[in-house]
């Protein structure tokens, strides 16, 4: 099967888990660049744009609104589980299996992250406090305010084995990206939810996925808003002053989100029901995958997901 991944222009690290870990889940051998069949695995991914020929299998895919779905009633559609509830709603799938977004078993992955260890505290025993930005919001602006703020800053656009160096490397983390709260609570680093341009970016998607992730681990995340600086005509100030003004505000919003606290994590016990619960999903499709001959089409394994 061919893994999709979609690829902006820099990169997003939740995007670009796909290429990286489903490998090392299910080895190298039942995947191939040049296949026309689709695995479709981490993201909000689930819509139009797999349509045409080959399979298509579902392994913990997101929608990204109720309005934008594929059509998966065919037998070349094949459905492991989906991300959360919103997703399987959408789909119309009553009795579908949801299990949570499947970054959540990136800290179970044998070489997966066991490099990349936590540094000893600083001196005084300071709180280190990671900045993960939307992949869109622009990077002078987000990592000015996390130096102004002295926050780690750790931009989403990192491939994944230099994300998580950067992530595990704090003791707790902001974040806009919804990739760095899923990974930043899969390894319990307690986490808070901002918007910046995230939701003017994506409107309804938005609530859609982060909804649709925290009620599969019964999460209900809280958001800071911080103040997003967009185009404007007929400024009173120069460019510079505005910049430097946007910048020390949003430092000071993000100063006391640390100094309040209130961090997020999700229960322990749900979580790791989560996680063996996708793992044994893994066993269950490697299974069809093994069973499943080249050339031939996934819904005709006698095997079920």
């Amino acid at each position: 099967m061919r893994i999709y991944t979609w690829q902006g222009l820099e990169g997003n690290v939740g995007d670009a888990l796909n290429a990286w870990m489903w490998p090392k889940v299910f080895g190298c051998d039942h995947f191939s660049a040049s296949s026309i069949n689709h695995f479709i695995g981490i993201g909000s991914i689930l819509d139009g744009r797999h349509a045409g020929p080959g399979m298509k299998l579902v392994f913990g895919a997101g929608a990204r609104g109720p309005d934008s779905l594929p059509d998966v009633s065919g037998d070349d559609w094949r459905i492991a589980f989906v991300r959360g509830p919103n997703t399987a709603a959408a789909l119309g799938m009553h009795n579908a299996s949801w299990i949570s977004d499947p970054a959540i078993i990136v800290p179970l992955l044998d070489g997966g992250y066991r490099e990349f260890e936590p540094s000893a505290l600083p001196a005084g025993n300071r709180l280190r406090v990671g900045f993960v930005p939307y992949f869109a919001t622009q990077r002078p602006f987000a990592e000015a305010m996390a130096n102004a703020a002295g926050l780690i800053f750790i931009p989403p656009t990192l491939d994944p084995e230099r994300f998580l160096s950067r992530l595990l490397a704090c003791d707790v983390v902001i974040v806009e990206a919804m990739h760095g709260a899923i990974l930043a609570d899969a390894f319990g680093i307690p986490w808070l939810a901002c918007r910046i341009s995230s939701a003017r970016r994506e409107g309804a998607t938005h609530d859609f996925k982060w909804t649709d992730w925290g009620q599969s681990l019964d999460l209900n995340i809280d958001f800071v808003d911080l103040p997003y600086l967009g185009h404007r005509s007929g400024l009173r100030f120069s460019l510079d002053v505005l910049i430097a003004g946007y910048v020390q505000k949003c430092a000071g919003i993000l100063r006391r989100m640390v100094r309040d606290g209130g961090w997020q994590l999700s229960d322990r016990a749900i979580l790791e029901h989560r996680q063996r619960t996708i793992l044994l999903a893994v066993e269950d499709t490697r299974e069809l995958l093994t069973q499943t001959p080249s050339g031939v089409r996934l819904a005709q394994a006698n095997a079920s997901v």
